[in-house]
């Protein structure tokens, strides 16, 4: 099965047009073409993918940050039909763009599966986000149904989220295991609490967000899989846009 976008480099003209595409969806208010663009034949899509020949957007020494976009882009496969997907580069010290093109992270046809590995008697070093943390954002968003996928999950105070910026060390360290031909950096998807102390009192609403976690291209007719494991490492201490523009 081909994946339903695959991840390539993106002209500015598209770039463009896709961060214009998700511009009109959220602020269009209508919930069910967000649903259309996140559903997959076994749910809610789940994360997005980079292989690691885009580790040259996080290995550039200029780079100091790495910008999020959120955009809704065409499926490969299927003419007339669109999935949410995510376009990446790299700034500078000066919030300017390292390069003139941008990445388009890669979309897999199916959701991915949860699995949680048995606790090992050695844990890894402390990553950003400590397990429990990663694991209770990744769990909220893989429970939601198609019909609980609604435009408030996209807006925080400052308005409906248009990406997010992420410090260039989380995709360094997140990568630097990587030893395996087909590596990629995945960008799972998560509800966390917009609150900096992690409550929701008052009824705040759960924010959509990216965790990255080092895995694999996903491939053929399998799902693929986010593993749960005190192993792995978390990051996520992106700021969102906007304002983080």
């Amino acid at each position: 099965m081909q994946p339903i976008i695959t991840p390539r480099l993106l002209k500015p003209e598209e770039f463009d047009l896709y961060t214009s595409n998700w511009h009109e969806l959220v602020h269009g208010g209508n919930s069910d073409a967000l649903r259309d663009i996140f559903t997959r034949s076994n749910g809610v899509q789940n994360y997005v993918y980079l292989p690691k020949e885009f580790a040259a957007l996080w290995e550039d020494k200029n780079t100091v940050a790495i910008r999020l976009k959120f955009v809704v882009a065409p499926d490969d496969a299927q003419s007339g039909t669109s999935a949410f997907s995510i376009a990446l580069f790299g700034i500078d010290e000066s919030d300017k763009p390292i390069s003139d093109y941008y990445y388009l992270a890669g979309v897999a046809a199916l959701r991915a599966e949860i699995e949680e590995l048995p606790e090992l008697s050695v844990a890894v070093e402390e990553a950003v986000i400590p397990f429990d943390e990663a694991v209770k954002w990744i769990i909220r968003w893989n429970a939601l149904t198609v019909e609980e996928l609604t435009l408030e999950l996209f807006y925080s105070e400052q308005g409906p989220l248009l990406g997010y910026t992420y410090p260039v060390d989380d995709f360094q360290d997140a990568f630097s295991p990587a030893t395996q031909p087909n590596a990629a950096l995945w960008l799972n998807f998560v509800l966390h609490e917009p609150d900096p102390d992690g409550t929701t009192e008052g009824g705040a609403p759960l924010l959509f967000s990216t965790v990255l976690t080092l895995n694999t291209i996903p491939s053929g007719d399998s799902p693929g899989i986010i593993m749960l494991s005190r192993q792995d490492l978390y990051y996520d201490i992106s700021k969102p846009c906007p304002p983080a523009c």
